[in-house]
């Protein structure tokens, strides 16, 4: 998907490392329902022009919920490293639900979005043709 937005439409991407969601408390959402490995988040900064933001997607391939990209400008934040952990922990308070209220507070109502994927017909999975839809609404986000 990032792949995309770097070859077809100019952004440039900078991946951070995956991370794995952890466990919290009693919830199970940190789990894959399909295959019981541990679900993942990826991060990544992307530069449109002369402005940044990061994107975070969480692994859903189980289709046990779905969840759209969550967009964070960069410039308000820095560096969101140091918030991941709490970024995480609030998502699977949520029950995989990006937590508004804590984007909110952390960077400002106005400072964070998110882009709704394409529905599939397979539960879990995007096609090709989903995924260029996914960004071309992502870059007409960013722009």
């Amino acid at each position: 998907m990032l792949e995309l937005l770097e070859d077809e439409h100019g952004c440039r991407i900078t991946k951070l490392p995956l991370i794995k969601l952890p466990a919290i408390g009693k919830c199970k959402k940190h789990i894959l329902e399909t295959d019981k490995n541990t679900r993942c988040m990826s991060i990544a900064h992307v530069a449109a022009g002369a402005t940044g933001y990061y994107l975070l997607e969480v692994d859903t391939s189980d289709a046990s919920k779905a969840l759209s990209t969550k967009v964070i400008w960069a410039s308000v934040k820095g560096d969101i490293e140091p918030h991941l952990h709490e970024i995480e922990k609030q998502l699977l308070k949520a029950s995989l639900s990006w937590p508004k209220e804590h984007f909110d507070k952390l960077i400002g109502a106005d400072n964070h979005f998110w882009v709704p994927h394409q529905k599939s017909k397979k539960g879990g999975s995007l096609t090709e043709e989903d995924i260029e839809k996914w960004a071309v609404r992502v870059c007409g986000q960013l722009s």
